[in-house]
């Protein structure tokens, strides 16, 4: 994945977030008592937009990045992060698929079952997104560093960038 890839993943990664939060946004507003984990899920995925939004909105203008941080995000953290973000959230949109009806979310007075059926999957989906969404936090740590700014602040967000990334690439090769 190049830079424009990345770009363009972090765009697209905005709106499929943001259909999400709309289907858990239906979901808690149509379910009566509704579970406790459609809005622990909807609360997850709107972190989970700011912070590509913050993510974004860096990118858009790298000059408001110091030159030094810049390069010291590596292009393989950035996408390992960017497609592992693809990756979990198109396995949640598949997951939320039986609450779709013809692009438009349909709840009936099943919505109970229908959301019982799914919300395991969902929470798995949800952790998956909370990992990545530590990583993006530690990239925008680094991004937003300042050169008056301690190093350490650098360095420790590099190096748990790094484990956050091996974890994941290490998780990948045993599936």
């Amino acid at each position: 994945m190049d830079p424009l890839s990345i770009a363009s993943g972090v765009a697209g990664l905005l709106t499929v977030s943001a259909a999400v939060i709309k289907t858990f946004d239906i979901v808690k507003s149509s379910i009566e008592n509704c579970p406790r984990t459609v809005f622990l899920a909807r609360a997850e995925t709107k972190e989970i937009n700011w912070a590509i939004k913050r993510l974004k909105s860096l990118i858009d203008d790298p000059d408001s990045v110091p030159k030094a941080a810049r390069m010291s995000v590596g292009i393989h953290d950035a996408t390992v992060t960017i497609s592992e973000l693809i990756k979990t959230c198109d396995n949640l949109i598949t997951t939320l698929k039986p609450l779709d009806k013809d692009g438009k979310v349909v709840l009936t007075r099943w919505d109970r079952v229908k959301w019982l059926r799914v919300q395991d999957d969902v929470v798995k989906y949800i952790r998956q997104l909370q990992a990545h969404k530590g990583s993006v936090t530690l990239i925008l740590n680094i991004l937003q560093w300042q050169v008056s700014e301690s190093d350490v602040v650098i360095v420790e967000s590099q190096r748990a960038l790094e484990l956050k990334i091996d974890a994941v690439l290490n998780s990948s090769e045993a599936t």
